[in-house]
């Protein structure tokens, strides 16, 4: 079945998933709700499918530059976003109590954000770019701190080439490990 949807993926090209993983980089960090993207995955794929290619520059531009207008976007409705009550935790807007039932990984969310975001300021959207939870949750938390756009966009360009850098050779790696590539 995996060896099914692998050649599906694959028999898409290069492009199809480029845009694919461009529209998830933005839905990723320009709403909370980013943490549900696969856009890691979607890195890996593409990166077996473009790397000794010419398309990788192009690909890789894209993908940076999706990045990039995510955690813009997510600065700028940042303050615009009404944040759910079951994300709703510390400093920037805390109930009396935590509504029960909601996942752990979504209430720890919002909290380490938080604290992430006040102890680097805008410098945080570049840092928490490579660790999963934070980098779809910090622009927000920016943004609603009242950063304003182009030192977050000064932090997020390099945090986002290194990061989609190392994403796509990984998985053109390890799609040439396997025989692949």
């Amino acid at each position: 079945m995996l060896a099914g949807w692998a050649d599906a993926v694959g028999s898409w090209g290069p492009w199809v998933i480029a845009v694919l993983a461009v529209t998830c980089l933005v839905a990723e960090t320009s709403s909370p709700a980013g943490i549900l993207m696969p856009s890691a995955a979607l890195l890996l794929i593409l990166g077996g499918l473009t790397v000794g290619r010419p398309t990788f520059w192009v690909v890789l531009a894209c993908c940076v530059a999706g990045c990039v207008a995510g955690d813009l976007l997510g600065v700028f409705l940042g303050p615009r976003l009404r944040v759910p009550a079951a994300m709703r935790t510390t400093r920037l807007s805390a109930p009396k109590r935590r509504p029960a039932g909601r996942p752990a990984r979504l209430r720890g969310a919002m909290d380490r954000a938080d604290a992430f975001a006040a102890r680097h300021g805008w410098l945080a959207v570049g840092l928490a770019r490579f660790v999963p939870y934070l980098r779809s949750v910090v622009p927000n938390v920016v943004g609603r701190r009242g950063s304003r756009p182009w030192p977050v966009a000064a932090a997020s360009v390099p945090a986002a080439t290194v990061w989609v850098t190392l994403e796509l050779t990984l998985g053109g790696s390890a799609a040439r490990l396997l025989g692949g590539g």
